[in-house]
C-alpha cells in the first residue's frame, strides 16, 4: 500500500519534472487555451487549500495528529504542478512571471524544509534516546562500584600502568582500574552525544526560522497571485 511518504516523493518528482518539461519543451498554445486556464484555476484553488494547515495551527492552535502536515504538503506540490503546466512554458507577463518565480521558491523552500527538518528532528530524537540509555548504563555501573573502590577511581592512568607492570599496590585491584576506565569511556560517549545533540538542536532552531521565511514567501505569493487574477479579469478572459 502506498503511504504518504511515497506520495510526497512522487509529487516532488512530478513538480520538478514539470518545471524541466515546460522549459525544455514549451507549449505556448496550452497557456492561452481553455485547458490551460482550467489547469491554472484548479491549481490555484488547490494551492489555497494549503492555507488550511497554518490556519488550524496558528489560529485554532491545533498541532500534531490534530493537524497533520501531510495534506498541506500534498496540496503544496499538486497545485503548483498544475500551475506549471498552465504556463505552458510561456513567460511574457511580468506579473505572471513574478507569480511563477515566487511559487517555485515557495515550493522548493517547502520541499527542503520538510525533508531536512524531518530528518534533523528524527536524528535528534534518536541521539536523545541514545543519551538516555548511556546515562542509565553509567549510573548502573557507578551504583555497582564498591565504595572502597571509588577511592581508587581518581588514580588515573598511572594506576593502570602499575597494574600492567605488576608494580601496583596489592590494595589496588586491577579490575577496579579497568572498571574505572569503562566508566570513563561511557562518560566520553555521553559528552560526545551531548555535543551532537547541541548541534542538531541548533539545526532544528535554524529550520524554525526557515519556516518563518517560508510563511513570509507565501504572503508574497498570495499578493502576486491576487494581482495576476485581477489583471486577468480586468483585461478579459480571452479564452471565453
Amino acid at each position: 500500500m502506498i503511504d504518504q511518504k511515497q506520495i510526497r516523493s512522487g509529487l516532488t518528482f512530478v513538480f520538478i519534472a514539470s518545471l524541466l518539461a515546460v522549459v525544455i519543451v514549451p507549449l505556448p498554445r496550452l497557456g492561452g487555451s481553455l485547458a490551460g486556464h482550467a489547469l491554472g484555476i484548479i491549481g490555484t484553488v488547490i494551492m489555497l487549500l494549503t492555507l488550511v494547515y497554518p490556519f488550524r495551527k496558528r489560529v485554532l492552535g491545533r498541532k500534531g495528529k490534530k493537524n497533520p502536515i501531510a495534506t498541506h504538503t500534498l496540496w503544496g506540490l499538486l497545485g503548483p504542478s498544475l500551475v506549471v503546466f498552465h504556463t505552458g512554458g510561456e513567460f511574457k507577463s511580468l506579473i505572471g512571471n513574478l507569480v511563477f518565480i515566487c511559487m517555485v521558491i515557495v515550493v522548493l523552500s517547502g520541499i527542503i524544509g520538510i525533508y531536512l527538518f524531518k530528518r534533523a528532528k528524527k536524528t535528534l530524537k534518536e541521539h536523545e534516546q541514545d543519551l538516555s540509555q548511556l546515562k542509565k548504563i553509567f549510573f548502573e555501573k557507578k551504583r555497582d562500584f564498591p565504595a572502597t573502590d571509588l577511592e581508587i577511581y581518581g588514580q588515573g592512568d598511572e594506576a593502570m600502568e602499575r597494574s600492567e607492570t605488576g608494580s601496583i599496590d596489592e590494595t589496588v585491584d586491577p579490575s577496579t582500574v579497568r572498571r574505572r576506565q569503562d566508566l570513563e569511556q561511557i562518560v566520553e560517549l555521553i559528552a560526545d552525544k551531548e555535543h551532537t545533540i547541541k548541534v542538531y538542536a541548533t539545526i532544528e532552531r535554524i529550520f524554525a526560522r526557515w519556516s518563518k521565511a517560508h510563511i513570509a514567501l507565501v504572503f508574497f505569493l498570495l499578493a502576486f497571485l491576487g494581482s495576476h487574477i485581477a489583471v486577468m479579469i480586468y483585461y478579459g478572459l480571452r479564452w471565453l
